[in-house]
């Protein structure tokens, strides 16, 4: 089903055809917090933050599905479409770290909701894995908390811990707000204005009525971020390190590092077998790949072109004999 997003107001009824399409209507501005950071993150998390919210030059607000009215939902979270759940795609390498990487926590910031019936209705936070860019398998629920209890029209964060921390299986993950479990109460996550998301249209995402995942751009129409912050604990990327082991792998620096049109990945095998080196960019997007089969216990060398890429920080994996280690490099022009 198509959406499209509209700035003005629509006169929609709320009943539901195949062919009606989804519009999203701005509801209000909501006002930036000093230091939204502090308001979710101690000395021992990092917390995953998008531009557009943290000290960015971003219009916040929140949208309606349709209507200047709430009767219809909201764009960011759940409405008379039906939709179920909103993520942000997230890398680790966006922040300097590596695997291994555990979600402990999510900070939920809630623009607006609206009580209907019994005001009994509930939502979780998941992650999933990212699978070619869109949300793969699921890695994790946290706990269920009743909507009414949650604090909407502030930068109150609300936090949805997980009973056991989430372990990352992928260097780019997804985290979810699910509001399948909602009933008649309606919730709508602060997001930012359209055309302003701190990266791509690739980063917030939509689970529709019949379970399909689309970017809020395809869905929607918007460019946006939403405000659904994780809380990473996860091993942190240094290119000053000397040596990474791992499990009978070792990794020394790559060099040159920075690296302008060729770079030598260096590793250290315990016992002969197969390698795969890959270099991912910054939104967990793998670049480059580099298979080599049957290689002897000891050290090796291998040249990657990077000639084609553009200048910035990168991370690269080798991986070999059920181990892999993590490291960053960065690529100049």
């Amino acid at each position: 089903m198509k959406k499209i997003y509209l700035f003005a107001s629509l006169a929609v009824g709320l009943s539901l055809s195949a062919q009606q399409t989804k519009v999203a209507t701005e509801l209000v501005t909501v006002t930036k917090p000093q230091n939204i950071a502090a308001s979710v993150a101690t000395a021992t998390t990092t917390a995953y933050i998008p531009a557009s919210f943290a000290g960015g030059t971003c219009t916040l607000t929140v949208y309606g599905a349709g209507t200047t009215s709430v009767s219809g939902g909201y764009v960011g979270g759940n409405n008379r479409f039906g939709d179920k759940e909103k993520a942000m795609r997230y890398t680790l390498a966006e922040k300097s770290l590596m695997l291994p990487g555990t979600v402990s926590q999510v900070s939920l910031f809630i623009g607006a909701k609206k009580a209907g019936g019994p005001g009994t209705g509930v939502m979780t936070v998941k992650v999933y894995a990212d699978n070619a860019g869109a949300p793969g398998a699921l890695l994790g629920t946290s706990e269920t908390k009743t909507i009414s209890t949650l604090t909407a029209g502030s930068y109150t964060a609300n936090i949805f811990t997980f009973t056991t921390p989430v372990s990352l299986t992928t260097n780019a993950f997804f985290v979810s707000a699910d509001f399948s479990g909602a009933g008649q109460d309606t919730l709508g996550l602060v997001q930012s204005v359209d055309g302003c998301a701190s990266t791509s249209t690739l980063t917030a995402w939509d689970k529709d009525n019949t379970n399909a995942w689309a970017t809020m751009k395809a869905g929607w129409n918007l460019t946006t971020d939403l405000g659904i912050f994780p809380i990473v604990t996860a091993e942190q990327l240094d290119v000053n390190v000397k040596e990474i082991s791992k499990d009978g792998l070792s990794l020394s620096p790559a060099f040159p590092n920075p690296a302008k049109d060729e770079v030598n990945i260096n590793f250290s095998l315990a016992q002969a077998g197969n390698v795969e080196i890959a270099l991912f960019d910054v939104t967990g997007k793998q670049v480059e790949n580099v298979k080599l089969e049957n290689l002897q216990a000891g050290s090796h060398s291998t040249k990657m072109d990077v000639s084609s890429l553009n200048a910035g920080i990168y991370m690269y994996s080798v991986k070999a004999n059920n181990a892999q280690a993590f490291s960053k490099l960065t690529v100049i022009k």
